[in-house]
């Protein structure tokens, strides 16, 4: 793509996984926030508060803490803005 916009497949966001931390960073901002596939044990995960997880630039906040051994990944769009 020539725009500058690409795709991120499968990151994997930073932060513990240690059953009390809900805080994660991806390295970059999904641009739409829309494009943002989240995953935990490879089941999809549903943006928005009374959901699943928020998002705030590249900052994810979980409703509930990851456990320890569990998996997190992420796919979404880049593009300039």
């Amino acid at each position: 793509i020539t725009d500058g916009t690409y795709f991120v497949h499968n990151a994997t966001p930073t932060g513990s996984i240690n059953g009390s931390n809900k805080t994660f960073t991806l390295a970059a901002s999904p641009n739409p926030a829309s494009s943002l596939e989240l995953r935990l044990n490879g089941l999809v995960l549903r943006s928005g508060a009374a959901n699943d997880f928020t998002l705030s630039g590249s900052t994810i906040t979980m409703v509930l803490a990851p456990q320890t051994g569990d998996t997190l990944s992420a796919s979404y769009v880049v593009s300039p803005v």
